[in-house]
C-alpha cells in the first residue's frame, strides 16, 4: 500500500471507531434505564412474596383461632337448653354473645388490616406507574441523544471518507499529470 491509499483508510477507520464508541456509549445509557426498572420490579416482587406469606400466616392463625372459638360457642349451646333459671340463662347467653362479638371483632380487625394493605398497594401501584412514565421519558430522551450522537458520528465518518476520497482523487490526478 502506498501512503496515498493509507491516509483515506486511516481516516475512515478513525471515523468508524468514533461511531462504534458512540454507539456503545448510547447503548449503555439506554440499557441502564432498563436495568434500573428490572431491578425495581424484582425488588417489588420479592417484597410482595414476603407480604403474601405474612398475609397467609395471619389468615391461617385467624382461621385456627376462629375455629377454636366457634367450637367453644357450639359446645355451650347445648348447655343453654339445660338452664332453667332465667338469670343463669341470661348470663350464659350474654357470655355467648360476648364470645361471638370477639370472634367478629377479630375478623373485622383482619379485614380492616387487609383493606389498609390494599389501599397501600393501590398507592404503590400509582407511584410505580408514575416512575415507569418517568423511566420511559428518560429512555426516550437517552435514545434521542443516542440517535443524534450516532447521526453526527455517521455524518462525520461520511465526511471524512468523502474528504479522503477527494484527496486521493486529487492526488491521483496530480500524479497522472506529472
Amino acid at each position: 500500500m502506498t501512503p496515498k491509499t493509507v491516509r483515506p483508510r486511516l481516516a475512515s477507520l478513525g471515523a468508524r471507531v468514533a461511531a462504534r464508541a458512540s454507539q456503545t456509549n448510547g447503548n449503555a445509557e439506554v440499557t441502564k434505564v432498563r436495568i434500573m426498572g428490572d431491578s425495581r420490579e424484582n425488588e417489588r416482587r420479592i417484597n410482595e412474596e414476603v407480604n403474601r406469606q405474612g398475609r397467609r400466616q395471619k389468615l391461617l392463625y385467624e382461621a385456627e383461632s376462629s375455629a377454636r372459638q366457634n367450637a367453644t360457642v357450639a359446645m355451650k349451646w347445648s348447655a343453654l337448653f339445660d338452664k332453667e333459671i332465667p338469670q343463669e340463662l341470661l348470663a350464659e347467653i350474654t357470655t355467648q354473645r360476648d364470645t361471638c362479638e370477639r370472634i367478629i371483632a377479630s375478623k373485622d380487625r383482619l379485614i380492616k388490616e387487609f383493606k389498609a394493605e390494599l389501599k397501600a398497594k393501590d398507592d404503590e401501584y400509582v407511584k410505580s406507574l408514575k416512575k415507569e412514565a418517568e423511566d420511559i421519558d428518560l429512555l426516550l430522551e437517552r435514545m434521542g441523544k443516542h440517535f443524534s450522537s450516532l447521526r453526527t458520528s455517521f455524518e462525520d465518518e461520511l465526511e471524512e471518507i468523502e474528504t479522503a476520497f477527494m484527496q486521493a482523487c486529487r492526488t491521483q490526478r496530480g500524479g497522472a499529470r506529472a
